[in-house]
């Protein structure tokens, strides 16, 4: 008697691999993503810092989900967010949330992340690279904690929407004047600490903001 065959049962190491394809290493910690089509999440997670890239040379995750990223979960632990990390994720919305391992931003980490309304970078922090914000288009509000020492070149270039900045450092940063290129300075409200009013008022840069006041 001659059999039909019936039905098809796909092998398991397909599944496999379209997982693997969805996880991975960067530098010392792991990325993983979930959902699907235009609303996907990717998680961030371990004990390092994250493998730095290029233009030429972009994230595992970017041609996966770049366009369709819409939360991103940085897990405490991270140390350094890469060069490049997450570069045009144009998706990206709302609040962005750093966590306190978190020593370095990377340039042009967060560039051209248009749906990004705000930053909260944490008190670990004491470097943001070059261009890391550059273009954020949408961007209103950004808090600087005291322990920022550094901010490189054309961080915050781009970001017209910008309304208000909060910087906790009693001393002003040096910074150059393209970090805040291209944003009407004039109308943003700087907010500082306490008895540091005249050092903003008389630094370079800092002094261009239409509005500076004590943190409230």
């Amino acid at each position: 008697m001659k059999r039909i065959l019936t039905s098809i049962t796909l092998a398991d190491s397909k599944k496999d691999e379209h997982a693997a394809a969805l996880s991975g290493i960067t530098g010392g910690c792991t990325w993983r993503i979930t959902g699907m089509y235009d609303n996907y999440t990717l998680a961030i997670s371990g004990n390092g810092v994250m493998e730095d890239h290029t233009h030429n040379n972009l994230a595992p995750w970017h041609e996966k989900c770049c366009r369709g990223l819409k939360t991103l979960v940085i897990h405490n632990g991270v140390t350094a967010i890469g060069n490049y990390a997450f570069y045009g994720c144009e998706k990206l919305t709302g609040l962005l949330k750093i966590p306190n391992s978190v020593t370095v931003i990377g340039y042009w980490a967060f560039a051209i992340c248009h749906g990004l309304i705000a930053v909260n970078i944490p008190n670990s922090t004491t470097v943001i690279g070059s261009w890391a914000f550059y273009g954020c288009t949408e961007l209103a509000g950004i808090m600087i904690p005291a322990s920022v020492i550094s901010i490189g070149d054309l961080s915050f270039a781009y970001c017209r929407s910008l309304t208000a900045v909060t910087n906790f450092n009693p001393k002003p940063q040096s910074i150059n004047s393209s970090v805040f290129e291209y944003v009407d300075t004039g109308n943003i409200v700087l907010s500082v600490p306490a008895g540091s009013h005249e050092a903003y008022r008389n630094a370079n840069v800092w002094k261009d903001f239409g509005s500076i006041r004590a943190i409230s």
